[in-house]
């Protein structure tokens, strides 16, 4: 096959290229260079598709791996959290009975044959005899805090006339102004009132002052009057 040379190539490669037309290499006077040394265009890839372009973009060790449904949970699982729940409800009652059981019965007198049997094998106060008009204020006080602004000190001394040991109350202070309107009104539990002293199973002893500091927030000038109530 014979191969044609521009002129503009002839000159190029100078006046010693001699051009053999019986085979594919092209000779010059100081050496051959084969067609196949010549370089060539370059290869153009077939346009990639959009599958493979995302196909791509998965990382190696995702690709072809099923979908990951939702985790199943265990059985075993599911029934340790919910004995761990009815642990912890059975835990708040119980406590609930040892240390308010008096309180309940009060407000829900149907718990008391369930509590009464709960009683019989724990040490909680529904048995404690109660009597709170046997309960006594000797002295009372409210006063401008001498240590916090925008406060009021209430101070009382309280007594148990009772021959017997009882539980200590609920003390509900009510502050009123001159027509008796309630200007405000808070109860306090022996927590609230006793402080460090206080414990779940604690009595108050028959002919023992007791004495109760409270600091309370100042409802204003309106209240001129205040009044104690046990529960």
């Amino acid at each position: 096959e014979a191969y044609r040379v521009e002129k503009e190539m002839l000159a190029a490669f100078g006046k010693d290229t001699r051009i053999d037309t019986s085979s594919d290499n092209i000779r010059f006077e100081d050496e051959a260079v084969s067609l196949d040394d010549l370089p060539r265009p370059p290869e153009t890839e077939p346009p990639a598709t959009a599958e493979a372009a995302a196909e791509a973009e998965i990382p190696r060790r995702l690709r072809g791996s099923p979908m990951a449904g939702p985790e199943r949970r265990s059985p075993w699982k599911i029934a340790g959290g919910l004995l761990l729940i009815l642990l912890l409800l059975a835990a708040l009652l119980g406590q609930l009975a040892l240390f308010r059981g008096l309180d309940i019965v009060r407000y829900l007198p149907q718990a008391r044959p369930w509590l009464e049997q709960f009683c019989r094998h724990a040490p909680c106060r529904l048995h404690a005899r109660r009597d709170l008009d046997q309960i006594r204020i000797l002295e009372r006080d409210i006063r401008a805090h001498p240590q916090e602004k925008n406060a009021l000190l209430i101070t009382a001394t309280i007594v148990n006339r009772a021959s017997f040991p009882q539980p200590y109350p609920d003390m509900l202070v009510t502050l009123s102004d001159l027509t008796g309107g309630i200007v405000a009104e808070r109860r306090f539990t022996p927590a609230d009132y006793l402080g460090k002293l206080n414990s779940p199973f604690l009595l108050m002893k028959p002919g023992t002052p007791v004495h109760i500091r409270i600091g309370v927030r100042d409802p204003g000038r309106d209240a001129v009057n205040f009044e104690f109530r046990f529960l």
